[in-house]
């Protein structure tokens, strides 16, 4: 059934719902209060990574970032249940001190494309 209804008077109408928030957009909130619990210990802060996390929404993105950033990848650890893998992990090293790590860890969504953290 359809709820438009026309009032025929545009000036009283009320504004339309909003969208809610796009997958794209929620994934890009998650993200950042993940890199802000890494970063201060609190999501609370997360509004001063969006521009971090809007970089970082898709895999290709985010290795794209990293390498900007300085990081250089080193090798990739598989973590299997049986023959499945269950998700892989990656080591980067910082190209200006190798004692500087980081290991991110990845797993293919339902859609067979790699993502990181929770899918929501």
């Amino acid at each position: 059934m359809n709820d438009f209804h026309f009032s025929g008077d545009a000036g009283n109408d009320p504004p339309p719902p909003r969208d809610p928030p796009s997958k794209r957009v929620r994934r890009i909130q998650h993200h950042a209060e993940s890199i802000a619990r890494q970063e201060v210990g609190s999501a609370s802060e997360w509004e001063h990574y969006t521009a971090q996390a809007e970089g970082e929404v898709k895999w290709e993105d985010f290795e794209q970032f990293l390498k900007k950033q300085g990081w250089k990848f080193v090798e990739k650890y598989d973590y299997k249940i049986g023959r499945f893998t269950a998700y892989e992990v990656l080591r980067y090293h910082f190209h200006l001190d190798e004692q500087l790590k980081k290991f991110i860890p990845r797993h293919r969504d339902a859609e067979g494309v790699f993502t990181w953290g929770r899918d929501r």
